[in-house]
């Protein structure tokens, strides 16, 4: 533009008689200026619009990319909160006893066993914890009613004597470990003071002060009792050996078989009369110690009133109450 109006003014110049020439000249000149005045105005207004609209545009993208960042975060904080919920929702499932899934594992452990545990990965523990001599289980009938059996035995006894583990599960109920014992044979005595520590070290304080008792107090135990018939399942027939093949073991297999039925002795009915149907239980581990040996049992009373017992608690009939005159 500027050199159109050089021309055009160089044009007029020469066309111009030369007297009048100087005053034209500074006409065309102060008209050329401004032309060209209003041509940089005209240019700094489009350039100013344009800026005002890439700062528009710019200043939008910004807001929607704050707005996108701002709804990312949002989702995020609401989709880690809700996974900070479910993740303390299901710690505190663990610890009152149920499984997050309602089979395990959970709980507290014996030799690295925990309830709910698939009875093949609980076996495979034990078989790396010792050298398995024998495995026993249970032949013909139980002297139990049978409401009254909660897990059957599985039991693992070392070759060399020392130590028998019970895995008891209800195949009819679950594939999973429901109660677990383990008993340690010492070949010569331990001071008490010395077991109890390791009790301590591995499972904290008693729930009550003076009683080998953890996660809840003698409610919630579980009772283990006398498995009468046997059969072996691996090892070679203990009847059927001669007295010096298998006195080494003797003690510790006539301590397991007395305690290795997983039952609930009192029915229903008696225990929701007394409030001690299970339902707030825990796992709950016991253990008992003498100069040569250590005795630890696990079970959780509350999952096993979950499997067996909650369905039929509207329809128990109430107990009897036998009336004492003074």
């Amino acid at each position: 533009m500027e050199k159109h109006i050089f021309i055009l003014v160089m044009l007029s110049v020469l066309l111009v008689p030369s007297g009048a020439q100087a005053g034209l000249f500074d006409k065309l000149k102060a008209r050329a200026h401004d032309a060209l005045q209003g041509s940089v105005n005209d240019v700094t207004d489009a350039v100013g619009q344009k800026v005002g609209e890439v700062t528009t545009t710019v200043d939008q993208k910004a807001n929607d990319v704050t707005n996108k960042v701002g709804e990312k975060v949002n989702n995020l904080n609401n989709s880690v909160g809700a996974e900070v919920q479910g993740a303390t929702n299901g710690v505190a499932a663990i610890f009152h006893g149920l499984a997050i899934d309602g089979r395990g594992p959970y709980g507290p452990d014996v030799i690295g066993i925990r309830l709910g545990m698939s009875m093949s990965q609980a076996e495979n523990i034990v078989r790396s914890h010792m050298q398995v001599g024998w495995v026993i289980g249970p032949q013909g009938s139980l002297p139990y009613a049978p409401e009254q059996v909660r897990g059957l035995p599985k039991i693992f006894i070392a070759r060399n004597g020392s130590e028998a583990v019970i895995l008891a599960s209800n195949p009819a109920v679950s594939d999973r470990v429901l109660g677990v014992r383990r008993v340690l044979f010492m070949d010569r005595p331990v001071d008490s003071a010395a077991l109890q520590g390791k009790l301590y070290d591995k499972y904290g304080q008693p729930s009550r002060q003076g009683a080998l008792i953890w996660g809840g107090d003698r409610t919630c135990a579980t009772y283990w009792g006398p498995l009468p018939n046997v059969a072996f399942i691996e090892g070679s027939d203990l009847s059927k050996e001669r007295p010096e093949n298998y006195m080494h073991v003797l003690p510790l297999f006539q301590a397991v078989v007395t305690a290795a039925v997983l039952v609930e002795p009192l029915p229903l009915a008696t225990r929701v009369s007394a409030g001690q149907d299970g339902s707030g239980c825990q796992p709950v581990v016991q253990a008992t110690l003498t100069p040569n040996a250590v005795d630890v049992n696990m079970a959780d009373k509350g999952h096993l009133f979950e499997l067996f017992d909650k369905a039929k608690v509207k329809s128990a009939p109430p107990a009897a109450v036998t009336k004492v005159d003074f």
